[in-house]
This record gives structure tokens, sequence and C-alpha cells, in this order.
């Protein structure tokens, strides 16, 4: 299972969340592009791009972030920024995204039926969150609980192949419940899945691997990297610190 580093950035500063606080301020004074560069040193070739801002509000904005990291960087990026429409899908694109996540919520009727989305559904990963272990959509400003099954056959038929699972509990996940999210979802659909937040330790990368059937593309890890929680070695291959 692949281990991608997470780059979180928030007004053009890489920024860590901690659960319970706000922004780490000790990680603001890093430069994304700078941070970037430190996991391609350490042998990945892939980085989670989360842009924050564009997250709360629902149309990316940290893309000149993203343009200098693949101007600086040989690597490929995940973005999430909330991209809701094919003017931001275009935008992100051109900026250098490989691969944008999209929110389930956002895949309307006027945007799937769009040329340009269907061309580039290949780039497209469907985002489903979970709020204290069940699928949520809104993100991060009114969850509302919904059967994410359904929704995800659908996209599917598009030409959708991969899922990203997030976890948006504010608090520290109980009980695994994202872990136990994304297996029963991989368990139900089918499809490889990607696993981000709620992985704080080696042992919750054995769980995902040990309790589905179905095997994880891979998983994002932010936090518990830049907390010295867990060791990163290379894409492949981590340890703990003791």
């Amino acid at each position: 299972m692949k281990i991608i580093p997470a780059v979180d950035v928030r007004c053009g500063e890489f920024v860590v969340f901690v659960p319970n606080q706000d922004i780490k301020e000790k990680f603001r004074d890093h430069d994304p592009v700078d941070v970037t560069k430190h996991w391609i040193a350490k042998g990945a070739d892939e980085i989670y791009f989360t842009d924050y801002d564009g997250l709360f509000k629902s149309s990316p904005q940290n893309l000149d972030v993203l343009k200098e990291i693949k101007k600086e960087v040989k690597c490929s990026v995940y973005y999430s920024g909330g991209v809701s429409s094919t003017y931001d899908l275009k935008r992100a694109i051109d900026a250098g995204a490989d691969y944008i996540i999209i929110n389930i919520s956002n895949f309307r009727k006027s945007f799937t039926s769009d040329p340009f989305f269907l061309e580039n559904t290949h780039k497209i990963i469907a985002g489903i969150d979970l709020k204290d272990g069940e699928y949520a959509v809104e993100g991060f400003n009114n969850p509302i609980h919904i059967n994410a099954e359904e929704k995800l056959k659908e996209l599917f038929s598009f030409g959708i192949k991969k899922v990203i699972v997030t976890d948006i509990t504010k608090k520290e996940p109980k009980n695994k419940s994202l872990l136990k999210g994304a297996i029963k979802l991989a368990d139900q659909i089918g499809y490889n899945i990607i696993v981000a937040g709620g992985i704080t330790s080696l042992l919750d990368v054995e769980f995902l691997s040990s309790a589905s059937e179905k095997e994880f593309d891979a998983v994002v890890i932010g936090r518990a990297l830049y907390m010295g929680l867990i060791k990163y070695r290379n894409s492949d291959e981590f340890i703990l610190l003791v």
C-alpha cells in the first residue's frame, strides 16, 4: 500500500492541523515548495495537496502555490481544493494538478454533462467525507449524512475509477471509525480506495491492510509524519519512531 505525504496549505503557507487545536503555528514558516522537496528527496513521487482556503470557499484559492510546486519539483500532485465546476476543474488542471479530488456533493448534472468534465474523468477522484464514522457531504461547513454507495456507483458510470475517503471529524477519531468506514466502502463498491486523515500509527495502516478483502490504493499521511508519530522511509516502507 503506497504512502502519499500530505502538504496542506492555507493562505499560501504550509500548515498542520491538530485535533482540538488551531493550526499548528510552528509549521507556518515552512514554504510548501520546500516541504514538497523534502518528501521527494525522501523517495516520494507524489504528494497530496490540500487547499484549505479552497475547501472552505468551495473554489480553489492556492493554485499559485500548486503552480510553483510543479515548476520547482518533479512529482505528481493530488489536488483537493473545493473544485465544484468545470471552470474550477480547468483551472486546477492548468495549474498542474495530476489528479483532482471532487467531493461527491459537487457532481451536479450541469457539471457531469460538460464535455470537458467527460474528457478528464481519468484525472478525477471522487471524494467522500466521514464524520464520526458516517458518510457525509457538504464537507466542513454543514455535514449531512448520505447513502454514499449509490452516488458513487453513479459517478463510476462516467468513467471515474477512484475514491478517496477523508476523515473530517474535528476530534481525534475513536474506535477506528474512519478506518472501519473506509473498509466498509471498499467491501461494498469493490473499487480501489485512498484513505486520508485518521492515520496516526503503523498499526492503523496494518489494520487497513488486514481487515478488508480489497486492497487499498494508498494512504495519505500528514500530521503523523510532521509530529513524529511515523517516520517516512519511502513510499512503500515506514516505521514508528520509538
